[in-house]
């Protein structure tokens, strides 16, 4: 799936920004971004629940606005659907068939039997968790190649939440989808994504693969003599939070020459931590870290 150059006007003060990315199939893209920049607004321009003010979603080639059969290899799980609540998981089922025609009742049985549920179950009567995990077992049951997961982990508890990442890691895997989800879990999203995209203020502004992260990347803490910062830093990094006189700062990249710099300007503390998805997204919080640094806050 390719989506070029999507924008849409949201509000009169809020507009996703000429958004381009492709989603290759067999691998899991973890959205993120602070809440109000964009992330379900997105996903329902994809889908065309907003109508797109330009850009194009394409799947082979075929803009998915113009070839309707397209619609059916692309599902949108999204917040509790009210109209479900008068009906038994088997009418859900059902209701699912009608718009996808690969639609795998085996799967969807099977994966109730797993959480002790049956087809004569009144879905308004369950749980809030229960009612998320039979959305979770829908979409993958949908046999839609492309699956748009919106805070797919809300309302569950713990076990819950291992349950449903290991449901969506084993789907994944053998079953070749392309899965964009957004979540406020971020540890936990981490534990799945290949790779990640960062949405800011209606503009994608990362897109990386974690393992490329993971070996590249790296956070230093910092601790100077004055509170002078050295321009060789600031000018290669980015300043996620200051405590007292540790500061914190994202290199996206250090190689050995840059380090041996850095450690000529004689810092009192230089240790390496490892970086987290968290990490990447407050270096997006801020691009002032004299700002931060005046007034000793953490992004």
């Amino acid at each position: 799936m390719d989506i070029q150059h999507l924008s849409k006007k949201i509000s009169p003060s809020f507009s996703l920004s000429a958004i381009t990315f492709t989603l290759k199939t067999g691998e899991i893209t973890g959205l993120i971004g602070r809440n109000g920049n964009g992330k379900s607004s997105l996903f329902k321009t994809m889908v065309g629940l907003y109508q797109k003010d330009t850009g194009a979603v394409l799947i082979d080639g075929q803009e998915i606005e113009h070839f309707t059969e397209q619609k059916e290899h692309v599902f949108l799980l999204q917040d509790s659907i009210a109209y479900f609540d008068s009906l038994k998981l088997k009418e859900i089922s059902a209701y699912y068939q009608l718009a996808y025609p690969r639609f795998n009742h085996d799967l969807f049985q099977r994966e109730l039997k797993k959480i002790k549920l049956t087809l004569d179950e009144r879905y308004g009567k369950l749980s809030k968790g229960t009612k998320t995990m039979i959305r979770l077992i829908s979409a993958f049951a949908t046999g839609a190649t492309y699956l748009f997961l919106d805070e797919p982990l809300d309302g569950l508890d713990t076990i819950q939440r291992k349950r449903a990442l290991g449901f969506i890691l084993k789907q994944a895997t053998s079953t070749q989808v392309s899965i964009l989800i957004a979540s406020h879990q971020l540890q936990e999203l981490e534990s799945i994504a290949d790779r990640i995209l960062v949405l800011k203020q209606g503009s994608l502004v990362k897109d990386f693969y974690l393992e490329r992260l993971r070996s590249t990347a790296i956070k230093v803490q910092f601790v100077f003599v004055t509170k002078e910062i050295p321009s060789i830093i600031r000018e290669n990094a980015t300043l996620l939070s200051v405590e007292g006189r540790v500061l914190t700062y994202l290199f996206e990249e250090l190689p050995q020459e840059l380090e041996e710099n850095i450690k000529e300007t004689k810092p009192v503390l230089f240790e390496r931590l490892p970086v987290s998805i968290e990490d990447i997204i407050r270096s997006q919080s801020t691009k002032d870290p004299d700002y931060q640094m005046m007034n000793q806050e953490e992004c």
